[in-house]
């Protein structure tokens, strides 16, 4: 958790120019939220979006969303490579 306090944007971020899609489990940290919408706001490309899962797993199976939910992860992998609308359980961080 340290590492999400003292993080910083590294410089020349606004140069990237592929896709950067930044997500973070719902149960997340405030922190991690935050540094995902900052890379998305540095790089011209990139989206930021929580990951929503049944609000009654434990914060651990949120955090590691893509071990918890395989079927979420394949299907958000794939419409980003696709180009296809993102599945309904990404959230929007704005």
């Amino acid at each position: 958790m340290m590492e999400n306090m003292t993080f910083e944007l590294p410089d020349g971020l606004e140069r990237v120019t592929q896709p950067v899609l930044a997500l973070a489990g719902r149960k997340e940290d405030p922190r991690v939220f935050a540094s995902a919408r900052d890379l998305a706001k540095a790089m011209p490309g990139a989206q930021a979006y929580a990951v929503e899962l049944d609000p009654a797993l434990p914060r651990a199976a949120h955090h590691n969303w893509s071990m918890s939910a395989p079927e979420v992860f394949t299907r958000v992998v794939r419409a980003w490579f696709e180009g296809s609308p993102l599945p309904p359980e990404l959230k929007p961080l704005d």
